[in-house]
């Protein structure tokens, strides 16, 4: 009789990573948070955020997937990262930000105004 396998697919090189099965996939690269920020575009909007605290510019932190049954990724959970916030949300913050703003915003302003929105408001 043929039983059902689980396979977890998990690979490494530097800080680079890959990870399918389990209920999620997860896959990118564990960056600064303001790193992230400047290529927000690039990511699922579906995808979360999340980020080691304290929320800082300069935090390590990573976007994948949430697991299927909640909690954290294992990889953020190993780094000790913390929910920060989904992608889709980032986005619009971000962009409501800049719509009341005559002049472009720095990447640095703009993830320091998503810090602080993360700590105070979300």
């Amino acid at each position: 009789m043929c039983q059902p396998v689980s396979i977890v697919l998990v690979a490494q090189i530097g800080t680079h990573f890959i990870q399918s099965g389990g209920g999620y996939s997860i896959w990118g690269e564990y960056m600064k948070i303001l790193e992230i920020i400047g290529s927000l575009d690039t990511f699922n909007e579906d995808h979360t955020i999340y980020v080691v605290e304290p929320w800082e510019i300069n935090s390590e932190a990573l976007v994948g997937e949430e697991p299927v049954e909640g909690g954290l990724p294992k990889e953020a959970n190993d780094m000790r990262m913390k929910y920060f916030l989904e992608v889709f949300l980032a986005k619009d913050f971000l962009a409501g930000l800049q719509s009341n703003t005559l002049l472009p915003l720095s990447i640095e302003d703009k993830c320091n105004r998503l810090v602080a929105y993360a700590i105070n408001d979300a």
